[in-house]
């Protein structure tokens, strides 16, 4: 029999609208199909939105002429740590560093005797994205690399998974799987008629 597929685009569309830092993201290794998709997704949506394309490993050959194409990164790019202190009242003297080896040591002298170490506390700084999009990936798996092995980041921002073809396994807070679309690219321009743009 034929199989229903349920397409989300106003969900979708109302997911990008909302965000305003937007990483989009294939695997690798990359198919001229998905960055072709991306750097659509990017001349449609650049001139709203904070836009990283990310494409891990080696561009496609066949996308080296296309426009922008030189913008794709490999990585979603470097966080910063910020470490946070309450000093309760405590005056620092002075904040000394050392590098022993490869660990990076952070000393803080306190004017009087100690801190408590349940004072400290860190988070990251740095890009952060509120929307992931995943062009041609059938499972998150693919991308862990990326996340280095930690896709909470994934789970807790809002994501699209934009794919054509069997096997995709719908891993996306909203998934735009067409399993009979020839092509992502046809697949992603037929939302943007859905879309009405």
């Amino acid at each position: 029999g034929c199989m229903q597929i349920s397409f989300e685009p106003q969900q979708a569309l109302r997911v990008i609208n909302e965000a305003k830092s937007i990483a989009v993201v294939t695997a690798a290794p990359a198919g001229a199909d998905a960055v072709c998709a991306m750097l659509a997704f990017y001349h449609t949506f650049k001139v709203f939105k904070k836009i990283r394309l990310v494409v891990p490993e080696a561009v496609p050959e066949a996308c080296f002429n296309l426009p922008e194409s030189s913008l794709i990164e490999k990585d979603l790019g470097p966080k910063k740590l910020g470490i946070n202190l309450d000093t309760n009242g405590v005056s620092l003297e002075k904040v000394t560093y050392s590098m022993e080896g490869k660990t990076f040591k952070l000393i803080l002298h306190p004017q009087r005797r100690a801190f408590d170490v349940e004072r400290i506390t860190y988070e990251n700084l740095g890009f952060s994205y509120d929307l992931f999009i995943f062009f041609g990936l059938k499972q998150i798996a693919q991308v862990a690399p990326l996340f280095n092995y930690d896709l909470g980041e994934v789970y807790k921002n809002s994501s699209l998974n934009l794919d054509a073809g069997l096997g995709n396994e719908k891993f996306a807070s909203v998934n735009l799987v067409d399993e009979e679309a020839t092509s992502i690219c046809d697949h992603f321009f037929k939302m943007l008629g859905y879309w009405r743009i």
